[in-house]
């Protein structure tokens, strides 16, 4: 059976094209809907993308003289199949991968992690950061568990996590010291030590308050797997010369939510912002970064769940290419495609790669589809018109 090249690297190509727009929809949306809405609208639109691109192709090919179906009957039939079919299919995966997070991402655990580095001095010289988070911790929950530390060159306890209690919170003066270098990751990984087995049981927050990049990047990854092991996310409200796409990356690997880059004034607003927004914890497009993150049953069930999805592509493919006779290379080839792509998504967040990595995967690997040349496309109809001839013959006879 001969391949045609140019039509299939087309297909990869098409995946490459939806990337880009998708990478858009997807933050756009990601935390604002609910998480099986998001995923649907992501993969109707990478399946319309597909759908499109293989219409053209096989209408070059010229397969689409088909005996069963009309060109009018097939189009209507794959496109109903695209439209519904692989919104319902990603949006139930997504839910069933879902289940079982909504107490676990109701934060009780709220820690505010203070840039006290040299910098400060400049960006905040009367130090308001120290009295916003002193209000804005006296207005929590009276069950809720408190933390309040700075950073530096080290990280230094203000209130241990759980012995501040709303409403009569003060910072002494003696913890402002500005002073040496932005050491954060160093100071996740400390706090989050800090917490009890107990508290673990539920959510935690890490509101950070700093105006720069974090020091020693070599302390990201240690940081953020054990944020992920203890379900806690990880928000970041900036000043200053504040690096916003470290802490969106932050925040996304950790279910924290992103925050635009804040003036001194507004920052008691954009905490508030922070602690009020429901933390992201879990979808099948990106990293898990609740306490399930290193979890090999959730790893298995994102490949499973992508798998399903990708059968749905597999057929529609097989559809659009509007092949006279079943070719199983052809839907093998489909199903592998997004098996490998499953695998590879899970394989390279486990890696701690930008997350857009998996993704583009994703999209090369769904969208990929081993388009037949036009011999193989002219052989069948040849044989199919010799096949209708003869029985439209033996239709005579009666």
């Amino acid at each position: 059976m001969n391949f045609s090249i140019l039509a299939t690297l087309a297909s990869l190509i098409a995946g490459i094209l939806y990337f880009f727009p998708g990478e858009f929809l997807y933050k756009f949306l990601h935390g604002k809907l609910p998480g099986p809405v998001t995923i649907a609208i992501y993969f109707l639109g990478l399946a319309l993308c597909v759908f499109i691109v293989i219409l053209i192709l096989s209408k070059v090919l010229g397969n689409y003289r088909h005996v069963h179906y009309t060109f009018s009957k097939l189009i209507a039939m794959v496109l109903v199949l695209t439209i519904v079919g692989i919104p319902l299919v990603s949006a139930g995966c997504e839910f069933l991968y879902e289940l079982g997070i909504a107490e676990q991402a109701k934060p009780k655990n709220f820690v505010f992690l203070i840039d006290n580095s040299g910098s400060m001095e400049d960006n905040d010289p009367a130090d308001q950061r120290f009295s916003v988070v002193e209000s804005v911790a006296n207005t929590l929950p009276q069950d809720a568990n408190i933390g309040i530390y700075t950073f530096a060159n080290a990280t230094t306890e203000v209130y241990k996590v759980g012995t501040a209690v709303p409403g009569s919170i003060t910072i002494p003066p003696e913890a402002v010291d500005s002073n040496g270098s932005t050491k954060l990751y160093e100071c996740i990984y400390d706090v989050a030590n800090e917490l009890t087995p107990e508290m673990t049981k539920s959510a935690t927050k890490f509101i950070v308050l700093t105006d720069g990049q974090p020091d020693n990047k070599s302390s990201y990854r240690q940081a953020i797997q054990i944020c992920n092991q203890k379900n806690i996310a990880v928000s970041c409200t900036g000043f200053g010369k504040y690096n916003q796409s470290t802490f969106i990356d932050l925040a996304n690997r950790t279910g924290g939510n992103p925050m635009p880059i804040s003036e001194i004034n507004q920052l008691a607003n954009d905490i508030t912002e922070a602690i009020n927004k429901t933390p992201v914890n879990r979808d099948l497009v990106s990293s898990r970064n609740d306490a399930a993150s290193n979890s090999m049953l959730y790893a298995i069930l994102r490949v499973l769940f992508l798998c399903a999805i990708g059968f749905v592509f597999a057929y529609i493919k097989y559809l659009n290419a509007a092949l006279s006779k079943f070719s199983p290379g052809f839907f093998i080839a489909c199903l592998v495609s997004s098996l490998i792509g499953g695998i590879l998504v899970e394989v390279l967040y486990q890696m701690y790669l930008p997350e857009s990595f998996g993704r583009i995967a994703l999209c090369l690997t769904f969208a990929f589809t081993p388009l037949l040349s036009n011999s193989y496309y002219t052989q069948f109809n040849s044989a199919n018109t010799k096949s209708s001839f003869s029985s439209s013959s033996g239709n005579n006879l009666y």
